[in-house]
């Protein structure tokens, strides 16, 4: 039999496990030949502030041993562009639309948790809490009191399924996970990119403007799969997790999916490879029939057992 690879994630349902990590894909994706859009299990766009914003001075990326640090500073359009030009774009596509909110304060994320509820065909909200807040220059993810006030707001605000995307800047991420959780989290989202710095040796200063910025790629991933499989132990029976970081393949796929993911999204490698979700996608059903495994469901969190 072919392998039935639906999964739900909190109330979301996915025809398969993979989607792309925010800000690392682009519907362009779709022009590229042999890339049906269809291929993902959901999609989520680059994370969205209230107003519009130009991001960092460049340099803006830096290609560093086992991946890249990224300082883009999360230009966009603004919730009320995204909304009137983009999103319509996303939701014609037929597949779940995951919106990727971000924000300096409560309010911003309020805001646009707010218009969005009006939207009912987007699939889920995806609160990125990796963001400074401006009242304290911490970032939400970083305190479990600020994660739980933050997501227990935002949960008033709307009544789509709820999503965070959790920092793996921390020591612990189980009481910053336990807090999304108890605030009405649904699914949380591990992680997002390392704290991270590159020096330029010839100017003997940082290269970003900003001094610091996000590690992704290949050398996160062990980071991030020991986060997720932390959770999972503690509080895998009562919410989804998205496994997020490093993922080139199938392989590294089932890395987080057997640590107790009940889905993955790829990021940084898409622009090593444009091709790499329709490709894991396969490589999942491969190693599913290689194991005899009929039901995707049967192999997340299976590394505890």
């Amino acid at each position: 039999m072919e392998p039935n690879l639906e999964v739900t994630v909190g109330r979301v349902k996915l025809n398969n496990p993979v989607m792309n990590a925010s800000g690392c894909f682009g519907l362009e994706y779709g022009e590229i030949e042999d890339f049906d859009l269809n291929a993902l299990g959901g999609i989520v766009n680059k994370s969205v502030k209230p107003l519009p914003v130009v991001g960092n001075p460049p340099p803006r990326i830096a290609e560093v041993d086992g991946g890249m640090l990224n300082s883009i500073g999360l230009e966009g359009p603004g919730i009320d562009k995204f909304i009137d030009e983009e999103l319509l774009n996303y939701l014609a596509l037929g597949i779940p639309v995951i919106v990727s909110i971000a924000g300096g304060t409560m309010d911003d994320y309020l805001m646009q948790a707010e218009k969005l509820d009006k939207i009912k065909d987007i699939a889920a909200i995806e609160v990125n809490v990796s963001c400074p807040n401006v009242d304290t220059g911490l970032a939400y993810g970083v305190e479990s009191e600020l994660v739980y006030g933050l997501i227990s707001k935002v949960r008033q605000a709307t009544s789509h399924p709820l999503w965070v995307k959790l920092t793996p800047n921390v020591s612990d991420m189980v009481p910053m996970a336990r807090a999304a959780y108890r605030a009405g989290a649904e699914a949380l989202v591990i992680a997002n990119t390392l704290r991270g710095m590159k020096i330029d040796i010839k100017k003997q200063k940082p290269e970003f403007a900003r001094k610091y910025a996000g590690m992704s790629g290949p050398k996160i991933m062990p980071v991030n799969v020991a986060f997720v499989y932390d959770v999972y132990a503690a509080i895998g029976d009562r919410v989804s997790i998205v496994g997020v970081g490093g993922i080139k393949d199938a392989s590294d796929a089932m890395e987080y999916i057997l640590a107790g993911a009940s889905a993955v999204q790829i990021g940084t490698y898409n622009f090593a490879d444009p091709l790499a979700i329709p490709r894991a996608v396969e490589g999942i059903k491969d190693y599913m029939k290689g194991m005899k495994v009929e039901k995707f469901s049967e192999l997340i969190g299976k590394a505890h057992r």
